[in-house]
């Protein structure tokens, strides 16, 4: 019987995602000229899965703000998926930055993190 079953697959990832819902903020262009309002699904050190408004979309490149951690991730789009015209996107992260030590260059950030309540 074993040899009629498909063999198992493992999980790819590295790191497990801790499953969250709450909100977030996608920050693209030179200063921040542009930003959507996401929904984390789940998130780890290295990565997380988001949800847009229907027909929205996003860059390639950009800045994820997670205001309840205090941080900004420089993030990638890794794969995405539309569901009832709700796209979802599982993010890499390239960097992580703590909102609250921000260098000159992206001091920026900081105004997206008072719109989200903090």
């Amino acid at each position: 019987m074993a040899d009629v079953l498909p063999p198992l697959v493992a999980d790819a990832r590295m790191v497990w995602r801790k499953r969250v819902l709450r909100g977030g903020k996608i920050v693209y262009g030179e200063e921040g000229e542009y930003s959507l309002d996401c929904l984390i699904h789940d998130i780890s050190d290295s990565g997380a899965r988001i949800s847009l408004k229907p027909n929205e979309f996003i860059p390639t490149h950009f800045f994820l703000v997670d205001v309840q951690t205090g941080f900004a991730h420089e993030a990638a789009a890794s794969w995405i998926r539309v569901m009832k015209s709700v796209p979802q996107f599982g993010l890499k992260f390239v960097k992580s930055h703590e909102l609250e030590s921000l260098g000159r260059k992206l001091k920026y950030l900081k105004r997206f993190a008072q719109t989200l309540g903090r």
